[in-house]
């Protein structure tokens, strides 16, 4: 019998999805910081800079999590080399 409070994913399959998650937030923040030098308009550099805001503290909330379910902390990985592919592609646009 399972305990009535185990999840669905052990911790190092949960920590495996963290990375990854963690990993798509941060090329995210990285693009949208490229971005705010292309862009003209202030209103937009201004609504883009609050969103890499929004995403470091979401990478370091991230990071933060993993030494809780015993994995190195503010690690991040790619779920696979289809999804650094897609990350590039959109980078490049």
């Amino acid at each position: 019998m399972t305990h009535p409070l185990s999840g669905h994913f052990s911790a190092d399959e949960s920590a495996r999805l963290i990375r990854n998650y963690r990993y798509a937030v941060e090329r995210m923040m990285r693009m949208l910081g490229g971005w705010i030098a292309l862009t003209p308009e202030l209103s937009a550099k201004l609504l883009m800079g609050r969103h890499v805001w929004d995403n470091a503290q979401h990478a370091d909330a991230l990071g933060r999590r993993l030494p809780e379910l015993r994995a190195q902390a503010h690690v991040s990985e790619p779920a696979n080399e289809a999804f650094v592919a897609f990350m590039d592609a959109i980078e490049e646009a």
